[in-house]
């Protein structure tokens, strides 16, 4: 009998960034039907509660795309929290929408009071640099802003941030691990993965030597 312990569940691939690495973003403009096709909220409860495979579960991760754009993310992370009282339960978010963020973020909290509730976002350099990754300008203030105003309102709220290497950004690692450290955050890093109908990313032998001297330093 081999449960997973830990579920990453893309929950729409609605989004309000533009990733270069990513064709998340770019699915529902090329098909408006693949909306249709995410899961309900009573879809995804039948999902978890006819299934004995699910039933160990320790860590459920929650993405997409952008998954405070579901109207029923409070509900759907309710339900994880009440199927799972222990439940460590994760978003991951672009951060983009302040308002929006933080205000869903209140109504898990205020209705659910998880036992474990953290914030993923990813941070692919400072200034215009995340900006240039993430496709939108602003996108680098949005996240400061968001970020901050999280820890002032939900000071016990868990923030790990994570990077994603390109041959776009790659130096600017070490300062956006210095820029998570300073403010408390977790940091991670990560290659790009590659995509479908999205740039590749060629690596030559200078820019790999200076990733891993950041990584060393980081280290």
């Amino acid at each position: 009998d081999i449960s997973p312990e830990e579920l990453h569940f893309e929950i729409t691939h609605s989004c309000n960034s533009r990733c270069i690495m990513c064709d998340i973003w770019n699915q529902y403009h090329h098909d408006s039907q693949l909306k249709k096709e995410e899961l309900a909220f009573e879809e995804i409860k039948g999902l978890i509660d006819k299934s004995n495979y699910f039933k160990k579960l320790k860590l459920v991760l929650l993405s997409g795309g952008e998954p405070f754009l579901r109207e029923d993310i409070a509900e759907v992370c309710g339900y994880f929290i009440q199927k799972f009282p222990s439940i460590s339960l994760g978003i991951l978010t672009n951060c983009f929408d302040t308002k929006l963020t933080l205000d869903k973020i209140e109504e898990i909290i205020d209705r659910y009071a998880p036992y474990s509730l953290w914030i993923g976002s990813s941070l692919d350099g400072l200034n215009e640099k995340h900006d240039r990754i993430r496709g939108v300008k602003g996108a680098f203030s949005a996240l400061v802003k968001t970020l901050d105003l999280i820890k002032e309102k939900f000071p016990k709220l868990k923030i790990s941030l994570n990077f994603t290497l390109t041959t776009k950004n790659y130096g600017q690692l070490l300062p956006s691990f210095r820029f998570a450290k300073d403010r408390g955050f977790d940091f991670s890093a990560q290659f790009a993965v590659p995509w479908m109908g999205v740039e590749k990313f060629i690596w030559d032998k200078t820019q790999l030597q200076e990733v891993r001297r950041q990584v060393e330093i980081i280290m």
